[in-house]
């Protein structure tokens, strides 16, 4: 979604989107024009359409004036102030072009014009050269009708919609326009505790269980060794389909078919760009027989549940299809079943499992057939009823979300966080507890809590991540876990692909009372190792608290599985020993990040241990002498501004001095 809204704007000021974290698009209108293409004339009169509009939106240029002089207001003057001029700058673009794309959008009047306008877009998009033609084509095709039905039916003020789509440039909108979109969920007050629910202290190696946590797996079904590691798409190891191609598993063939990279010298370019067997930390998402591999090696240990928090196919937004996405979420959950037969699973879906990418329009937001999610809602029953019982499955088909006990005084809920996801443009059209999923959330809990049980929370999106949760959304999430922390023992989330701790506080008291664990990713995309965890957890004796005790991640060295053809997962560490802990809990958390947000505060003490610890393990790097500097310093974290952010994005619902 954020290509596409970049795509129009771009149209007509070039630039707008050529800086995100992870997202870049490159766009050059100074190169000299190469040849005389039919698509010319057609984007020279929409530029001249832009200009002719923006007479009709004059009074948005004088509301972004007012809206600067608020941020200065708030901000000061400071030694960034020509950073945050440029910041400005392209806040200004977006919202003087906003609205002229929500004035067109809303004064569409047949469906002649909406496909005039994507032929457009795709024309700068290959123009321009965003990205190839079949990609541009595909994007558009994908994408297209659903942002021209969101930008016909929104209600958000140009500043919103720039504030979500562009939140590095427009972190600012946030504050000022938050107050518009708050909304609360009514959470009842906290009950007495009968007696015999207390639960006592008890001796933390004893009735532990394993349980394994697999996120973000991302599998490319169409990956392939003769693909091309190195490409000019989003998504790289393949092999442009021609007659007669079929895709490749050295499962299937003995490991004999392809170049394994690392046998042997070789001085051909051909040979150095093509993708690598088992995985490729260039832009390749994860080949099918590399999770394969993976889930035979789990099986031979023992663990008493798995949870899977969403994001099975790859990322080739631009070639999906409802049949693709369930045909790959069936694959995956055949795999399961077949390594695990005996094995309670507990899944989430994530943000890349719908179709389009994102699309989780809420029960309450009519849409047309062609973007309900019901088809989704459905195919995940069907693979999920493998796992769950019916009366979980009945909100599964109403909106991807389910609770389920695991067993007397334990239970699991998962939630659809898509629900708060930002780019899920549908929730901009009623963002107000979509799909009253938080309001169940509070029943659920009130009633774990009045029967003495105990949850485990579970989701893709992590709340609170910012700028991917909604703001608002994510503060009712904090008022449910500060209200029900002595319910919620633990809480797992994948979709960052990051490997990322979250700290949750009683902000009247200022006193930690929950922890969230969030997986790295099974996919190398881009510059990472394959990771999964398992998690030490008290249970399973008369007064467990069902709490992470202590959790282990484990990662693939893809060179070393290339090179000698045998995949084989390392334990990268393991949390207690790391940080020189007994056990891992909110109060241990809570700790380092004091001493992190000290060495923060002072630039003449050390960094603290655990923070190099933290920042080392954060990202999976691979060797980063074996790649462009472009992928190094993705995989990098050095300058003190870029450990502040990941420092200050520990403690969620706390603000802290030196991470305004």
């Amino acid at each position: 979604m954020f290509y596409l809204i970049c795509l129009i704007l771009a149209l007509s000021h070039p630039g707008i989107c050529m800086v995100r974290p992870s997202t870049v698009l490159v766009m050059d209108r100074a190169k000299p024009i190469e040849d005389a293409t039919t698509h010319t004339k057609d984007i020279i009169d929409h530029v001249t359409s832009v200009k002719e509009m923006r007479r009709h939106i004059d009074d948005g240029v004088n509301d972004f004036v007012n809206l600067v002089q608020k941020v200065k207001e708030k901000d000061g003057d400071n030694e960034t102030e020509s950073k945050d001029n440029d910041v400005s700058m392209r806040c200004m673009a977006c919202v003087m072009l906003i609205k002229y794309e929500v004035w067109k959008s809303k004064n569409i009047t047949d469906m002649n014009t909406v496909s005039k306008i994507t032929r457009l877009v795709e024309s700068g998009c290959v123009y321009f050269k965003v990205e190839t033609p079949r990609v541009c084509r595909g994007g558009l095709h994908v994408f297209g009708r659903e942002v021209v039905e969101v930008l016909t039916k929104v209600h958000l003020s140009a500043e919103d919609i720039c504030a979500i789509t562009l939140p590095y440039f427009c972190s600012n909108f946030h504050h000022l326009t938050h107050s518009a979109r708050s909304w609360s969920v009514k959470i009842p007050p906290k009950i007495e505790v009968r007696p015999s629910q207390e639960r006592q202290e008890y001796n933390r190696m004893q009735d532990t269980i394993k349980i394994l946590h697999i996120s973000d797996v991302h599998i490319d079904i169409e990956y392939s060794v003769e693909g091309n590691a190195e490409c000019d798409e989003p998504v790289c190891c393949r092999v442009t389909k021609q007659k007669g191609y079929s895709i490749i598993n050295p499962l299937r063939t003995g490991g004999k078919v392809g170049l394994v990279r690392g046998q042997a010298a070789s001085h051909n370019r051909q040979d150095v760009t093509r993708a690598m067997k088992w995985g490729d930390y260039r832009n390749c998402d994860l080949p099918i027989w590399t999770f394969e591999n993976l889930l035979q090696q789990l099986s031979k240990q023992p663990v008493d549940y798995i949870i899977f928090t969403g994001d099975i196919p790859a990322h080739d937004l631009w070639a999906q299809t409802r049949d693709k996405q369930l045909d790959l979420i069936f694959k995956v959950t055949s795999l399961l079943l077949k390594y695990f037969p005996e094995t309670r699973i507990f899944p989430a879906v994530g943000n890349h499992d719908s179709f389009p990418s994102n699309n989780f329009p809420p029960k309450e937001v009519k849409v047309e057939p062609e973007f309900e999610v019901g088809w989704l809602y459905d195919g995940l029953v069907k693979a999920w009823s493998n796992w769950l019982p019916e009366d979980a499955l009945q909100t599964v088909r109403s909106g991807g979300y389910y609770t389920t006990l695991v067993q007397p005084g334990f239970r699991i809920v998962s939630l659809n966080t898509n629900f708060c996801y930002t780019d899920n443009w549908w929730i901009w059209l009623d963002s107000k507890d979509p799909a009253g999923m938080l309001t169940w959330f509070v029943r659920v809990l009130t009633s774990a809590e009045e029967n003495g049980e105990l949850v485990h929370v579970i989701g893709h999106v992590p709340p609170g991540r910012e700028p991917d949760c909604l703001r608002t959304w994510s503060e009712n999430y904090y008022r449910i876990i500060e209200r029900f922390h002595d319910v919620i023992s633990a809480q797992f989330f994948g979709h960052t692909h990051y490997d990322e701790v979250q700290v949750f506080y009683n902000r009247a008291t200022r006193k930690p009372i929950s922890v969230s664990y969030s997986v790295p990713s099974v996919t190398p995309y881009s510059g990472m190792k394959p990771a999964y965890r398992f998690y030490d957890i008290e249970g399973f004796h008369p007064h467990t608290d069902w709490s992470v005790v202590n959790h282990q991640t484990y990662v693939l060295d893809l060179l070393e599985a290339n090179k000698t053809n045998e995949p084989l997962w390392k334990l990268e560490y393991d949390a207690c020993a790391s940080y020189n802990a007994t056990r891992l809990n909110a109060d241990l958390w809570d700790s380092l990040l004091g001493d992190w947000l000290q060495y923060l505060a002072n630039d003449s003490i050390a960094m603290p241990e655990s923070l190099l610890t933290y920042g080392k393990y954060y990202v999976k790097e691979p060797p980063s002498k074996l790649y462009s500097k472009e992928m190094s310093k993705v995989a990098k974290c050095r300058e003190r501004e870029c450990i502040k952010n990941i420092v200050c994005d520990v403690g969620k619902n706390m603000k802290f001095s030196g991470c305004s």
